[in-house]
């Protein structure tokens, strides 16, 4: 996902703006219409990205948002997010050894997962940096590919520092198979 471009289309046209006053009435619904459209593609390139638009077009997820999951998406997600934190104490004291051991691995896998796509995150922004710099030490920063990451080094940086929404951890999730295949049509 290109967050460059996603943070000028915002720039460009940013949800708050107040439109109404200069406008005309079929000036605003083109522009809605514009920016909705945008709203799919930028959407459909998030699911190629992450090797997930067959299964979008499959489902026909018409509206994913972080904010839409029902009850057992959400739950879901944030065992993996989250691990024991998305249950109340008495739950977990009630768990059986197994499915403690489950949330344990996943949760672990969860924030191994996150920790490599922040380094990816923040290693396509250094390079922007670094490429507005002409020297033989900047160009072989430049060749080291984006998604090497390693394992021992841990990224403190937070999820909105990088422009990183739930929407996306959800899709990667998925990717990495820490939450089902089906995930998005889940009932």
């Amino acid at each position: 996902m290109n967050y460059k471009q996603q943070r000028a289309d915002d720039i460009v046209c940013p949800k708050s703006l107040n439109y109404s006053i200069m406008l005309s009435k079929d000036q605003k619904n083109q522009i809605e219409k514009q920016v909705s459209l945008s709203e799919i593609s930028k959407r459909e390139e998030r699911y190629m990205y992450y090797g997930l638009l067959s299964t979008y077009q499959l489902h026909g997820v018409k509206e994913f948002t972080y904010m839409k999951l029902n009850s057992k998406q959400h739950l879901l997600f944030k065992t993996v997010l989250h691990g024991f934190g998305a249950y109340s104490k008495h739950q977990v004291s009630s768990m059986s050894w197994e499915k403690k051991k489950e949330i344990k691995y996943l949760w672990s896998k969860g924030q191994h997962v996150i920790n490599n796509f922040k380094q990816q995150v923040t290693s396509v922004y250094a390079n922007e940096i670094f490429s507005l710099f002409k020297s033989k030490y900047v160009k072989f920063i430049l060749d080291i590919p984006v998604d090497s990451t390693d394992k021992d080094i841990y990224n403190d940086c937070t999820l909105k520092d990088l422009g990183i929404n739930y929407d996306d951890l959800i899709l990667l999730f998925i990717k990495k198979k820490l939450l089902p295949c089906n995930f998005l049509s889940i009932k």
